[in-house]
Protein backbone atom coordinates (compact mmCIF):
# COMPACT_ATOMS: atom_id res chain seq x y z
CA UNK A 1 0.00 0.00 0.00
CA UNK A 2 3.15 2.29 1.14
CA UNK A 3 4.17 2.20 -2.75
CA UNK A 4 1.34 3.00 -3.98
CA UNK A 5 0.99 6.26 -2.04
CA UNK A 6 4.41 6.78 -3.16
CA UNK A 7 3.74 6.72 -6.74
CA UNK A 8 0.88 9.12 -6.45
CA UNK A 9 2.48 11.82 -4.72
CA UNK A 10 5.86 11.68 -7.31
CA UNK A 11 3.03 11.78 -10.30
CA UNK A 12 1.24 14.83 -8.34
CA UNK A 13 4.50 16.33 -7.67
CA UNK A 14 5.80 15.50 -11.41
CA UNK A 15 2.81 17.14 -12.60
CA UNK A 16 2.90 19.99 -10.58
CA UNK A 17 6.67 20.54 -11.78
CA UNK A 18 5.57 20.20 -15.08
CA UNK A 19 3.29 22.67 -14.99
CA UNK A 20 5.54 25.43 -13.80
CA UNK A 21 7.58 25.24 -16.44
CA UNK A 22 4.75 26.91 -18.48
CA UNK A 23 4.50 30.84 -18.00
CA UNK A 24 0.95 32.43 -16.96
CA UNK A 25 -0.76 34.11 -19.41
CA UNK A 26 -3.34 36.48 -19.27
CA UNK A 27 -5.54 33.94 -20.98
CA UNK A 28 -4.81 31.77 -17.92
CA UNK A 29 -4.15 34.57 -15.09
CA UNK A 30 -7.59 36.27 -15.92
CA UNK A 31 -6.29 39.36 -14.69
CA UNK A 32 -8.31 41.32 -17.32
CA UNK A 33 -9.96 44.33 -16.40
CA UNK A 34 -14.33 43.37 -16.52
CA UNK A 35 -16.89 45.83 -15.06
CA UNK A 36 -20.54 44.97 -15.90
CA UNK A 37 -23.04 47.74 -14.70
CA UNK A 38 -26.53 48.03 -14.97
CA UNK A 39 -30.23 49.46 -14.07
CA UNK A 40 -33.73 49.65 -15.33
CA UNK A 41 -36.75 52.36 -14.18
CA UNK A 42 -40.44 52.09 -15.04
CA UNK A 43 -42.79 55.31 -15.46
CA UNK A 44 -45.97 56.46 -16.35
CA UNK A 45 -47.96 54.90 -19.32
CA UNK A 46 -46.38 51.57 -18.83
CA UNK A 47 -42.79 53.19 -19.58
CA UNK A 48 -39.61 51.04 -18.90
CA UNK A 49 -36.02 51.96 -19.65
CA UNK A 50 -33.12 49.77 -19.25
CA UNK A 51 -29.06 50.35 -19.77
CA UNK A 52 -26.35 48.28 -19.24
CA UNK A 53 -22.43 49.19 -19.13
CA UNK A 54 -19.59 46.77 -19.70
CA UNK A 55 -16.26 47.21 -20.18
CA UNK A 56 -13.43 44.53 -20.79
CA UNK A 57 -9.86 45.19 -21.10
CA UNK A 58 -9.98 48.36 -23.28
CA UNK A 59 -13.63 47.58 -25.05
CA UNK A 60 -16.54 49.86 -23.69
CA UNK A 61 -20.01 49.08 -24.72
CA UNK A 62 -23.08 51.12 -23.48
CA UNK A 63 -26.70 49.77 -24.53
CA UNK A 64 -29.59 51.54 -23.76
CA UNK A 65 -33.57 50.78 -24.27
CA UNK A 66 -36.87 52.44 -23.66
CA UNK A 67 -40.28 50.31 -24.60
CA UNK A 68 -43.84 51.92 -24.15
CA UNK A 69 -47.33 50.26 -24.29
CA UNK A 70 -49.09 51.55 -27.42
CA UNK A 71 -51.26 53.71 -27.36
CA UNK A 72 -50.17 55.64 -24.75
CA UNK A 73 -47.74 58.72 -24.47
CA UNK A 74 -45.07 57.60 -27.35
CA UNK A 75 -45.91 56.89 -30.67
CA UNK A 76 -43.29 55.77 -33.28
CA UNK A 77 -41.29 58.35 -34.63
CA UNK A 78 -41.07 60.27 -31.01
CA UNK A 79 -36.95 60.93 -30.78
CA UNK A 80 -35.88 60.71 -27.08
CA UNK A 81 -32.25 62.48 -26.20
CA UNK A 82 -30.30 59.94 -24.36
CA UNK A 83 -27.57 61.60 -21.55
CA UNK A 84 -25.34 59.67 -19.17
CA UNK A 85 -24.97 61.90 -15.98
CA UNK A 86 -26.52 65.24 -17.79
CA UNK A 87 -24.14 65.43 -20.69
CA UNK A 88 -25.90 64.08 -24.05
CA UNK A 89 -24.04 61.25 -25.90
CA UNK A 90 -27.26 60.76 -28.79
CA UNK A 91 -31.14 60.25 -29.18
CA UNK A 92 -33.00 57.34 -30.09
CA UNK A 93 -36.63 57.33 -32.38
CA UNK A 94 -39.01 55.47 -31.84
CA UNK A 95 -40.93 52.62 -33.82
CA UNK A 96 -43.50 50.18 -33.76
CA UNK A 97 -41.93 46.88 -35.22
CA UNK A 98 -44.55 45.52 -37.36
CA UNK A 99 -46.75 48.12 -36.68
CA UNK A 100 -47.91 46.34 -33.61
CA UNK A 101 -46.93 46.09 -30.17
CA UNK A 102 -44.98 48.14 -28.18
CA UNK A 103 -43.38 51.17 -29.09
CA UNK A 104 -39.45 50.70 -28.56
CA UNK A 105 -36.10 52.55 -28.84
CA UNK A 106 -32.81 52.06 -28.75
CA UNK A 107 -28.88 53.60 -28.57
CA UNK A 108 -26.12 51.37 -28.39
CA UNK A 109 -22.41 52.37 -28.41
CA UNK A 110 -19.31 50.20 -28.50
CA UNK A 111 -15.53 51.26 -28.64
CA UNK A 112 -14.98 49.03 -31.51
CA UNK A 113 -17.47 49.94 -33.46
CA UNK A 114 -17.42 50.18 -37.17
CA UNK A 115 -19.29 51.11 -40.13
CA UNK A 116 -20.53 47.74 -40.78
CA UNK A 117 -21.79 47.81 -37.45
CA UNK A 118 -25.19 49.62 -36.36
CA UNK A 119 -23.92 50.38 -33.06
CA UNK A 120 -21.93 53.85 -32.84
CA UNK A 121 -18.64 54.62 -31.69
CA UNK A 122 -18.41 54.99 -27.57
CA UNK A 123 -18.60 58.36 -26.55
CA UNK A 124 -15.69 60.48 -24.70
CA UNK A 125 -16.93 59.97 -21.85
CA UNK A 126 -15.46 58.15 -18.19
CA UNK A 127 -18.64 56.03 -16.86
CA UNK A 128 -18.77 54.07 -13.50
CA UNK A 129 -20.93 52.58 -10.57
CA UNK A 130 -23.86 55.31 -9.52
CA UNK A 131 -23.78 56.85 -13.22
CA UNK A 132 -27.02 58.14 -14.28
CA UNK A 133 -28.37 56.95 -17.24
CA UNK A 134 -31.51 59.39 -18.81
CA UNK A 135 -33.90 58.14 -21.84
CA UNK A 136 -35.98 61.15 -22.13
CA UNK A 137 -37.46 62.06 -18.39
CA UNK A 138 -36.97 58.41 -17.45
CA UNK A 139 -33.52 57.19 -15.99
CA UNK A 140 -31.45 54.90 -14.23
CA UNK A 141 -28.66 54.57 -12.13
CA UNK A 142 -26.02 51.85 -12.70
CA UNK A 143 -24.79 49.45 -10.75
CA UNK A 144 -23.63 46.09 -10.74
Amino acid sequence: MKKNNSALVITVFGFGLMASFFPVTNAFAGDETRLRLECRAFGPGDTKVDARYGKRGTRERLRTGFEAAPGGLFEAGNVLDVTVNGLSVGSMILHQPGGIGDIVGDLDFDSTANADDEDLPFPAIAIGDGDVVMVGELGCALAD
